[in-house]
């Protein structure tokens, strides 16, 4: 796997984190069938990407990334279907998190 591969299944993985946590969210503390099927598939899916992603790319830098990455398609998704409030406040914080990728790439 190239960097640049590497790079954009951490993107994905990061994308599917954010999906994952939506599922946990929507799982209602695992009593919901569907959403906890989902946390399931997406954790074993999250974590195989991960590892191959690691092989390629430091630990701290993948992790770092990833984490950062799913933060921003997290809040995303709630501003967009869960009202979540923006504030400027948190649209710098989003930009900083941005800038911090880049930094890391």
């Amino acid at each position: 796997m190239s960097i640049i591969t590497a790079w954009i299944f951490l993107s994905f993985a990061g994308l599917l984190e954010a999906l994952w946590a939506v599922s946990l969210k929507l799982s209602e503390g695992f009593t919901k069938v569907i959403p906890t099927i989902m946390v399931i598939i997406l954790t074993v899916l999250i974590f195989y990407i991960l590892a191959k992603v690691m092989k390629v790319l430091p630990t701290s830098i993948a992790y770092a990334a990833w984490t950062g990455i799913s933060i921003i398609c997290v809040t995303a998704i709630e501003y967009s279907f869960f009202s979540l409030e923006m504030s400027w406040i948190k649209i710098f914080s989003i930009i900083l998190i941005i800038i911090g990728i880049i930094g890391l790439k």
